[in-house]
């Protein structure tokens, strides 16, 4: 049995026994991120549908145009007369949420002119904007049907108004809400991964490096390298174990989805959803090489850190740089091409966003794979030089003759 393997399990061994790194390693990047936006979204929608069944009163400034709003399907919206200065300070005791008025009255009257009406509301309130737009949606049905007696009148058909009828129709097969989680996973991917190494990378180069039992190892009958391979093993199995528990959490985000949304609201947003499993497999194949990656740069800025303050400062500058550049797919118009396959972290963010939403091109995808392997490649020869430099292992002083 291979000295670096006994290395391995001795560090795993030691990693599965402390909880505390446990947690911070693997259990808060994997679920601290999806589970934030879960619940953003969660209690959005929750918020939102809350809202729209509430009642709401709003005022109206003449009977006639109450009588008009009565007639139309306004629900939870109770209406009462008010003057405008009542009407203005209600809402601003917010015991009404809307008002409004006509400058002319809002009898029909003359077909060729046009009411001007007003309609006040607070947009620092919800509630005032909710009340808004339920007023809004009946004040446009009524002038709908006014317009429909006009033409009547005039003896004209009501396509005389639009030449043009533009009818939309979406071809795309995939929800809309799954565009939505393509891109958060794209973002919270490549966040835990180097979350999970810089983490652990502290941990096992720096942590050791001052509590002493660093040099301990390296004094035994063992090549460095063979501490190195060891410590980068489990620090980049840990990394790809997060981008997997990654992609857990997102399915059982969808499960709750499909748990707790009523069944029209996920036949509506859901139903269409359709993975590609290849593709999901090519991304799951992108992970090790960028596990590899993210567990090389974080143990060269841990070797080059002599105290676990430190070695959290320098890993926070690569944690920061992921999340800079992770937050590319969030943009609109964001796809992975040529261009952005050659560039590091970025090309990761958007190949899990092209994967989730089945939109994958296998030609940047392979660039994508090769530019990963690649940099992997060259961090890890780094990693190595910096890890058996004499200084910043054992935090030596400078020899005579270096500055």
């Amino acid at each position: 049995m291979s000295a670096t393997w006994v290395l391995f399990k001795k560090e795993l061994r030691e990693f599965s026994r402390d909880k505390r790194a446990i947690f911070f390693t693997l259990v808060m990047p994997v679920l601290a991120m999806p589970l934030a936006f879960g619940a953003i979204f969660a209690g959005t929608w929750f918020a939102k549908q809350s809202l729209a069944n509430e009642t709401l009163p709003v005022s109206v400034a003449s009977l006639d145009m109450m009588e008009a709003l009565q007639a139309q399907p306004l629900r939870h919206t109770p209406l009462d007369l008010k003057t405008r200065e009542e009407a203005l300070k209600q809402i601003a005791q917010k015991e009404r949420w809307a008002f409004v008025e006509a400058d002319e009255g809002f009898e029909e009257g003359d077909f060729q002119r046009s009411a001007k009406l007003h309609l006040y509301y607070s947009r620092q309130q919800e509630r005032s904007k909710e009340a808004r737009d339920r007023l809004r949606e009946a004040l446009e049905a009524i002038s709908q049907k006014r317009l429909e007696k006009r033409f009547d009148k005039l003896g004209l058909s009501k396509e005389f108004l639009s030449p043009l009828v533009v009818e939309e129709v979406d071809v795309a097969e995939q929800s809309p809400w799954l565009e939505i989680l393509a891109v958060l996973m794209g973002f919270c991917i490549v966040n835990t991964l180097f979350l999970t190494s810089a983490n652990l990378a502290t941990d096992l180069v720096t942590g050791e490096k001052e509590r002493g039992t660093l040099e301990t190892l390296l004094s035994a009958p063992l090549k460095p390298e063979q501490v190195l391979r060891a410590k980068q093993g489990i620090i980049s199995a840990c990394a790809l174990v997060s981008a997997f528990l990654n992609l857990a959490v997102f399915a059982g985000l969808l499960g709750c989805a499909a748990w707790f949304l009523p069944k029209e609201d996920w036949n509506e947003h859901f139903q269409n959803m359709r993975f590609q499993w290849g593709q999901l497999a090519f991304l799951c194949l992108c992970f090790v090489p960028a596990s590899f990656l993210a567990s090389s740069i974080c143990i060269a800025l841990s070797s080059l850190a002599r105290t676990i303050k430190s070695s959290q400062s320098t890993t926070s500058l690569a944690v920061l740089a992921a999340l800079m550049a992770s937050a590319v797919v969030v943009f609109p118009g964001m796809e992975l091409s040529w261009v952005f396959a050659c560039i590091p972290l970025v090309n990761l963010a958007l190949l899990a966003k092209a994967c989730i939403f089945g939109s994958l091109e296998y030609g940047p995808a392979v660039l994508t794979l090769a530019v990963t392997l690649l940099l992997a490649m060259v961090f890890q020869k780094v990693s190595t030089r910096v890890f058996l430099d004499e200084q910043n292992v054992l935090g030596a002083p400078p020899r005579e003759g270096q500055q």
